[in-house]
């Protein structure tokens, strides 16, 4: 949709559409929909290259979730990553919020062994170089009653130096923790910054014992502070956010060797992968450093945040794919408590939602399509704008409608939604057509219509294989200029390790 915006507050677009949705009821399958879809299927074959049959167009778990990704292809609008409004943490707050397990180099009892088992996981699932965004969650985190220990225990290959913050979300205080490298023996040995665990027999590290009272149940998360950084890959006072995706809550298989930090029930554990990097050679491994909490016996409730970006072809054309007619972000917190049950005779932890504190919300971010539409993304449904092409409908009248203001992108309305479900993708979109007849022109080119008559089509997300008319990105990709194809590495990716 080519749109012009008037000072005086109303809206003009120059092209025209048939009727407003509000006077189109019913979903009629023609042949003006047979024409575009297949049409637009062709095309972008044409373009593109046949499809993988097993190609995923939920990008979220496959592309690098980084700002500056492809940045020679295209200028991404982006949601930065930073630390404001917080207060740094004095020595005496720190010490009161963690305790270093004593030790050293030459004696360290009471430090932990990392298991075989978990460092060969490590290895051969949280793999160097691979994106590995689809092993976890990003995440806050509510303390417990008891204390919890917190431990470094894996340092992939990392050229960047950097510190650990816990952020106490209420209090507004910033706490740094640890240094990179601190407290960590590799085959005997201190480690040093350069170094990591990727080929290491043993590794032994110094445990943190966080004090929950100090922080009294308050929202907390973590971050990684830059310190020693290049330009290609993240510069010094760059932050990496646990509640921004840049560190995720792992898919882990739990140790075993935690007898010293249970009682006779147990130990809840969560283990925690970093990405140290945000810049466009990341690799999105997150094994830039790991951690593993552990709870006396509880651990911290987790609380977990999903975001996407649906990109949505409207098909008023069908060739130019760059996905920005209706652009749509999807947001889900939902929070987790982990408990200790005994499973056929066996302690194992369990962790299940409170689908009663589970929040949604959907915003519509940008519109540059050429029909009227309709957006449903889980149970709601956003409301179509009556006479979208009256030189009178003005600026008020749309954002109302919508929560869309073509002003001001950022001030855009959010809705709180019901039913989406992040797996399923449950986002479809019913349009405006423009004409139903017989078509007369080849594929690739704008149809010629005869016996015109108006009637309205569906789009949803696609499955598999299938050429896509919507396609979902993390919330920091931005959408593309106008005529400007999608990027064909957003999903035939090559990555180079930090």
């Amino acid at each position: 949709m080519k749109q012009q915006f008037v000072k005086a507050g109303t809206i003009v677009m120059v092209t025209t559409l048939a009727c407003g949705l509000n006077s189109c009821q019913e979903f009629d399958t023609t042949n003006e929909e047979v024409y575009v879809k297949t049409s637009y299927e062709k095309n972008f074959k044409d373009t593109f290259g046949e499809i993988d049959p097993n190609q995923c167009w939920d990008l979220t778990k496959t592309m690098p979730r980084t700002a500056k990704y492809n940045v020679e292809e295209f200028e991404a609008k982006t949601r930065a990553h930073t630390i404001s409004g917080y207060t740094d943490a004095t020595s005496a707050q720190v010490s009161s919020l963690v305790t270093y397990v004593p030790g050293s180099a030459s004696s360290h009892d009471n430090w932990y062994t990392v298991q075989d088992g978990t460092l060969n996981w490590m290895k051969n699932t949280l793999k160097e170089g691979r994106n590995n965004h689809d092993l976890g969650t990003s995440f806050a985190l509510v303390p417990p009653s008891n204390q919890f220990a917190i431990i470094p225990i894996y340092q992939g290959q990392a050229g960047l130096v950097w510190d650990l913050h816990l952020v106490d979300k209420e209090s507004k205080l910033d706490y740094k923790i640890w240094t990179k490298s601190q407290g960590i023996l590799v085959d005997g040995a201190t480690i040093g910054t350069g170094n990591n665990t990727l080929n290491a027999n043993t590794v032994i590290s110094q445990p943190m014992i966080i004090n929950s009272d100090a922080i009294k149940g308050h929202e907390f998360f973590f971050y990684l502070k830059v310190t020693t950084g290049n330009s290609v890959y993240a510069n010094v006072g760059d932050v990496q956010r646990s509640d921004e995706g840049m560190m995720l809550s792992l898919n882990c298989p739990i140790p075993t060797n935690l007898d010293r930090f249970t009682n006779e029930n147990g130990s809840l554990v969560m283990i925690v992968g970093c990405e140290d990097a945000h810049l466009t050679k990341s690799d999105w491994d997150f094994n830039d450093i790991v951690f593993i909490i552990v709870g006396y016996p509880l651990i911290p409730d987790l609380i977990e945040y999903y975001h996407k970006r649906y990109l949505c072809e409207d098909l008023g054309n069908t060739y130019d794919f760059d996905f920005n007619d209706i652009v749509v972000d999807v947001d889900q917190t939902s929070y987790i408590q982990a408990y200790m049950e005994t499973i056929n005779g066996q302690p194992q932890i369990v962790r299940r939602e409170n689908p009663d504190k589970r929040e949604q919300y959907a915003t519509i971010k940008h519109l540059c399509g050429t029909k009227a539409f309709r957006v449903k993304v889980g149970d709601y449904t956003f409301p179509a704008v009556s006479n979208p092409t009256d030189e009178t409908t003005t600026i008020d009248e749309l954002t109302r409608a919508t929560g869309w203001n073509p002003v001001d992108e950022n001030s855009a309305v959010t809705k709180k939604i019901t039913g989406w479900d992040k797996d399923q993708n449950n986002i479809s979109i019913t349009v405006n057509g423009t004409n139903n007849g017989v078509f007369t022109e080849p594929f690739g080119t704008e149809p010629v219509v005869e016996n015109a008559q108006d009637h309205i089509y569906k789009i949803t997300f696609p499955g598999n294989g299938e050429v896509p008319f919507i396609i979902a990105v993390d919330q920091t990709v931005g959408w593309m200029e106008e005529y400007q194809h999608i990027p064909e590495s957003w999903w035939k990716i090559s990555t180079t390790n930090p």
